[in-house]
C-alpha cells in the first residue's frame, strides 16, 4: 500500500506536469539535478520531510501531519532569475487554489520561497526553492483485544468505612 505523502507528492507532481506549464515535460521527482540532462527550464520536487504536528484520536490512532514539500523551479539564461521567479508564481497559482490537494490533504500553504544564482560556468542559472507545508490526516486502525474474562467488584456496604463487605466476580463462558 502506497504512503499518503507519496500519494500527495505525485499528485503535486501530475498536476505541474498536466498543467501545460513552459517546463510542463522536464518535471522531476527527485533532486539529483536531472535537469542538467533534460535541459531548462526544469521542476524538481521532493518531499523530504513528514511530522506528526498533533493527533486528534487515540483510539483508533488519527495524526494530524505536516508533510513539506520543496519544488525547485530552474531556470537558465540571461533572464534566468526572472523565469525562475515567473515559474514560480505559476505553480503557486496552480496549488495554493487547490486548499485540500484534490481530496487528499486538509490544507496546502506556501512557508517559503528563496532565490538562488549561480553565475558560473558557460550558463548563469537561477533557482526558486520553494516550501510548501501540505497538512493532512492519517488514521491508523485499533485492533480490539476481544479477551474479556471476567469482571471483578468490590462493596463497601452501609456506612462506607474501607472494609469489602461483598465481592461479585463474573466469569464469562468461553
Amino acid at each position: 500500500m502506497t504512503h499518503q505523502r507519496t500519494v500527495i507528492r505525485q499528485y503535486i507532481a501530475t498536476a505541474i506536469d498536466s498543467a501545460g506549464l513552459v517546463a510542463a515535460d522536464r518535471v522531476y521527482q527527485t533532486k539529483t539535478n536531472p535537469h542538467e540532462s533534460g535541459g531548462l527550464p526544469a521542476i524538481e520536487l521532493v518531499a523530504p520531510q513528514d511530522t506528526i504536528i498533533g493527533k486528534r484520536s487515540d483510539v483508533p490512532k488519527v495524526y494530524i501531519r505536516g508533510l513539506i514539500i520543496e519544488i525547485d523551479c530552474i531556470a537558465g539564461g540571461k533572464a534566468a532569475e526572472d523565469d525562475a521567479n515567473d515559474l514560480s508564481k505559476l505553480i503557486e497559482d496552480l496549488l495554493l487554489p487547490d486548499h485540500s490537494v484534490g481530496g487528499l490533504a486538509e490544507d496546502v500553504d506556501l512557508e517559503s520561497t528563496v532565490i538562488t544564482v549561480d553565475s558560473e560556468g558557460y550558463t548563469a542559472t537561477a533557482t526558486a526553492s520553494m516550501v510548501f507545508l501540505v497538512t493532512y490526516i492519517t488514521e491508523h486502525p485499533y485492533i480490539v483485544d476481544d479477551t474479556f474474562n471476567s469482571a471483578h467488584a468490590d462493596w463497601d456496604l452501609a456506612e462506607p468505612d474501607g472494609q469489602i463487605d461483598a465481592q461479585d466476580i463474573l466469569t464469562l463462558p468461553q
